[in-house]
């Protein structure tokens, strides 16, 4: 594993080196946009595809959630998708779960994208090339990053058109350069509009710290103007009328506080989320390095943005670990950035490498966990609903009526997610498996969401599963009773002449 990128980084052209790092990215990117099936939050479904659902008059209102109503949802990557949504329609390519990877496929491009951009263009932040060597391999092989990146949502696409718009202000200090850089920057914010915080220390790191000139500093501002009047009209072509849909975000959001109704914690909160879901020691060590990148480079532009942006986020009450995707996915550049406030940087960890066996031991773990870790998100699916849902789309034979031990499936939280539904099914609660008998259909379906429940109908009932999000050879082996926490959801077709 070590071998393998020592081999990189002594690749001496900084072309070669990059399209090589570009080409291995690529493809664990291509991996995590096709398997990570679903969504990562409701949001990034119901906002996004629901939204491109309804555009396409496909739906009614009625079936989106309520931020429609309130009008404090942007259109920008509704706006972006459609004339994809359109060119579908044209085509009669009409599988909801080929467009969904389509959508998944462009918005990792996006990110794939701006992210490396960024990465390029970001050689400026170093003194020792093998430093930012290392920057481009952790930027793109972070565990998380392709999972991220394959992401339609908000987030995401927010934080590609940031990356980019940093990236064009790093290369070109001129007037086409900063104009544009505007426009991308003021993109990010339509996308998600909490990245707005990093966005203003990021203008005042502009003025403070940077100082490009005020003709410079102009050509920034319109560039933000440009893209703020162009989300206005966005807006207005999702609503149909005049909205400022950021205007009622901070109102509901911010000063009704109606982020809290979804569950508030306290401000330190997102250390442990970090923590705990960044997979220990690796989150560690990211946790770490940043606090050490911040304090010892407090002018730093990535320092202006991302440490306020990080406070910010942790006096707000509601916390959720998507809201600091921006921050995550620059991790591995503050990481990199560490190594060059440390004499010798990367070559001396290096050497230092050699010589203890406790520091390649310790590497050595890193390494292989991020590796496995990949792996897993590369082809794991996003979200356990989506095999369920794609089985019902695509078996015609499943019935309309269905008996559930698990309340209703198709329905995430209050909505149904139409736009993966062929049609919406009866879902019929029965109260356990002891009441199967009591069912007077000579043939039926009933699903399933525990392993013991599913175990009881193929001991007791005699049925047959039909599906399971679990391969069936696991449910043999019932280690700690591992089924009765699990949410093993099945469908399984049963015969009362079998009883």
């Amino acid at each position: 594993m070590i071998n393998g990128l020592i081999k990189l980084f002594n690749i001496k052209d900084d072309e070669n080196f990059f399209k090589r790092v570009l080409v291995i990215s690529f493809f664990f990117h291509l991996l995590a946009s096709y398997f990570s099936k679903g969504f990562h939050h409701f949001d990034e479904h119901f906002q996004i595809l629901e939204f491109i659902n309804y555009k396409m008059g496909a739906i009614t209102s009625a079936d989106l959630p309520w931020e429609f109503r309130y009008q404090i949802r942007d259109w920008i990557a509704i706006f972006m998708f459609y004339p994809f949504a359109k060119l579908f329609a044209l085509t009669g390519l009409d599988g909801p779960f080929t467009q969904a990877f389509i959508y998944r496929f462009l918005s990792m491009i996006l990110a794939f994208l701006g992210t490396n951009y960024f990465i390029l263009k970001s050689k400026v932040w170093f003194k020792d090339n093998i430093n930012w060597k290392f920057s481009a391999i952790a930027m793109n092989l972070a565990w998380f990053a392709p999972y991220i990146h394959a992401r339609t949502s908000s987030e995401n696409h927010s934080l590609a058109f940031m990356l980019a718009g940093l990236g064009v202000y790093l290369a070109h200090k001129n007037i086409k350069g900063l104009l544009l850089s505007g426009i991308l920057i003021g993109f990010s914010f339509w996308f998600r509009y909490q990245i707005g915080m990093g966005i203003l220390f990021f203008v005042l790191w502009v003025f403070i710290i940077d100082r490009p000139g005020m003709k410079n500093i102009f050509a920034l501002g319109l560039g933000g103007l440009a893209a703020f009047v162009i989300g206005v009209g966005i807006d207005y072509w999702g609503y149909g009328e005049l909205v400022f849909t950021f205007y009622k975000y901070f109102v509901d959001g911010v000063i009704n506080d109606k982020a809290s109704y979804f569950g508030v914690t306290p401000y330190w909160d997102y250390l442990r989320l970090l923590f705990n879901r960044g997979i220990p020691p690796l989150s560690l060590t990211l946790m770490l390095t940043t606090i050490y990148f911040w304090y010892k480079n407090p002018k730093h532009m990535l320092s202006w943005i991302l440490l306020p942006f990080f406070i910010l986020h942790s006096i707000v009450p509601h916390k959720e670990l998507r809201f600091l995707f921006f921050l995550i996915a620059l991790s591995p550049m503050m990481l990199a950035l560490g190594f060059e406030s440390i004499p010798g940087g990367i070559r001396s960890f290096y050497q230092r490498y050699l010589a203890s066996k406790w520091i390649k031991i310790a590497t050595n773990i890193l390494v292989f966990m991020n590796i496995v870790l990949l792996l897993a998100v590369c082809f794991r699916s996003a979200n356990r609903a989506m095999g369920f849902y794609e089985f019902l789309y695509y078996h015609d034979e499943v019935p309309q009526k269905i008996y559930s031990l698990g309340g209703d499936p198709q329905k995430l939280v209050t909505l149904y997610p139409k736009f993966y539904l062929k049609n919406i099914r009866n879902f019929t609660a029965i109260s356990d498996t002891t009441a199967v008998t009591a069912i007077e259909d000579q043939e039926f379906w009933i699903f399933t969401n525990r392993g013991h429940q599913l175990k009881s109908l193929i001991k007791d009932h005699h049925c047959e599963i039909k599906f399971s999000n679990y391969p069936l050879f696991l449910l043999e082996f019932n280690i700690g009773g591992w089924m009765n926490r699990s949410r093993v959801w099945a469908l399984s077709k049963c015969n009362s002449s079998m009883e």
